[in-house]
């Protein structure tokens, strides 16, 4: 879940979304993320990820492409191990 952690906050950085993702507590991350659920569309990442990033939103990239693609059903569940918080749920959503 780490690594989702450090994705999420890489990528709103980039997008100008939230520079202090990283530095925010739990309510205020939980907040953050369930008002980006809810928005109508979220924003094109442009740039450079670093490559732990990169391949994170490569792998949902993947997914979507092969639900479009395939089948709906072509991609089963997703485990996010050493989850320790509900923003660790939020992030990969």
């Amino acid at each position: 879940s780490s690594k989702h952690t450090d994705a999420v906050g890489e990528i709103l950085a980039l997008t100008g979304l939230n520079r202090h993702y990283l530095q925010m507590d739990e309510a205020e991350r939980q907040t953050l993320l369930s008002d980006l659920l809810s928005a109508p569309r979220l924003p094109e990442i442009y740039g450079d990820l670093q490559p732990d990033s990169l391949e994170i939103l490569n792998v949902f990239r993947l997914i979507a492409r092969l639900r479009v693609e395939v089948s709906e059903k072509a991609f089963g569940n997703y485990v996010i191990s050493m989850t320790h918080q509900a923003s660790h749920i939020l992030e990969v959503m």
